[in-house]
């Protein structure tokens, strides 16, 4: 962060502090979900479901009639997409490196 000048570091320090702030609201959901048995978010198979959940929350926040849909909902189906994503990744690096190996 030394190479940004000091307007560069104010916004850099209330984006963190917003990411941080929203972070702690998604973890609240996500145990408030959990407790009252949302489960299975990490399986593939319901990867569509969650995808489509999320474009449909994503959608949502600006309806006036939707209420119930909260950015947040949002941020954490994202993030269950990203860790998806990532898992799936991960597994074909690993594959790769295996792969690799034993030529």
């Amino acid at each position: 962060m030394n190479d940004y000048c000091a307007q560069d570091r104010a916004e850099i320090t209330k984006l963190e502090r917003a990411v941080d702030d929203f972070a702690e609201a998604m973890k609240k959901r996500l145990r408030d979900k959990a407790h009252t048995g949302w489960r299975g978010w990490g399986n593939k198979k319901w990867l569509d479901a969650i995808k489509s959940r999320l474009v449909s929350n994503a959608s949502a926040i600006n309806s006036a009639h939707c209420e119930d849909r909260h950015p947040v909902d949002a941020a954490n189906l994202a993030m269950m997409v990203w860790f998806q994503r990532k898992k799936s990744d991960s597994s074909q690096t690993l594959r790769q490196n295996r792969r690799f190996q034993n030529e």
